[in-house]
């Protein structure tokens, strides 16, 4: 990965510490890596359970780069979202002033990198007058992010299933006629430490795929450690 600077951010200034976030990112996935391990089936083999360690590479040059993380010291103030994202997989920007703690925000994000979806919602919600004031109750049940895959199944990516995660309701949104529906997970907001079998699916999906690219037919899934 490539790390770029913008909007008042610069190496010189701000470099070792962009490269500390990442470091932090990597030890943060490889931690809740250490729960779980890949199995792997391939007829006429032993069963393979492997472990799985992720490392992020910092590079000079963004032609080596497979993610360039565009780093902003954009300040808070009224109109400034300071909103960090990941558009498209592989183009982060992140920002040292924004919103959550910079830390467990770079993790979170990593999470992007890796395919994962936000594990929270906010839904619009209807205001209705109570004894106590008013209450704000979501339009809609809670929702659910589906992922493609599950802990058991002998093949990832063969449509053997599918793994649902309920959000729980959460709170309303100060301000905003809305209500966050969230988990408890690094994918959630608001700190979530927990990392979860699902959020190593893609591991064993791609595993395939690379075996399948060489002729190979092997099954792969996600266990626990």
């Amino acid at each position: 990965m490539a790390l770029k600077y913008q909007e008042g951010a610069s190496a010189v200034n701000h470099g070792d510490y962009a490269a500390d976030l990442v470091r932090y990112a990597q030890t943060f996935w490889n931690r809740g890596a250490r729960g779980y391990k890949l199995k792997i089936k391939q007829d006429g083999c032993p069963e393979q359970e492997l472990a799985m360690q992720l490392n992020f590479e910092i590079v000079v040059s963004a032609a080596e780069a497979d993610v360039e993380i565009y780093i902003s010291d954009l300040p808070m103030a009224p109109g400034n979202d300071n909103i960090s994202y990941v558009e498209g997989g592989y183009l982060m920007v992140f920002y040292l002033n924004g919103v959550g703690d910079p830390y467990w925000v770079m993790a979170h994000e990593f999470g992007h990198v890796l395919g994962q979806p936000d594990e929270y919602v906010e839904l619009e919600v209807t205001a209705q007058p109570s004894g106590n004031g008013v209450n704000y109750i979501p339009d809609g049940p809670a929702p659910v992010v589906t992922f493609i895959g599950t802990a058991t199944q002998e093949n990832a990516s063969g449509g053997k299933g599918q793994t649902a995660v309920n959000l729980e309701p959460g709170f309303p949104t100060p301000g905003e006629p809305t209500y966050t529906f969230n988990t408890n997970s690094a994918m959630g907001m608001d700190g979530g430490q927990r990392i979860y079998a699902e959020n190593f699916f893609w591991v064993a999906i791609e595993s395939e795929k690379l075996f399948a690219a060489e002729g190979t037919s092997i099954s792969a899934n996600i266990i626990l450690s």
